[in-house]
């Protein structure tokens, strides 16, 4: 799921508060159990704001 070892305790924490993650990351995109969104996606939700 983690395509880096350094990221498994960042991706325990989301799964373990069912919350969404920050991530350039294309590939935690690949998988379904946290929602991850990128800077473009946030840029895209706050900039009516």
């Amino acid at each position: 799921m983690s395509p880096d070892p350094d990221d498994i305790d960042l991706l325990a924490l989301a799964l373990k508060l069912n919350c969404p993650i920050w991530s350039q990351e294309k590939t935690f995109k690949s998988q379904s159990r946290i929602k991850v969104f990128s800077t473009s996606d946030l840029l895209s939700i706050l900039s009516p704001i």
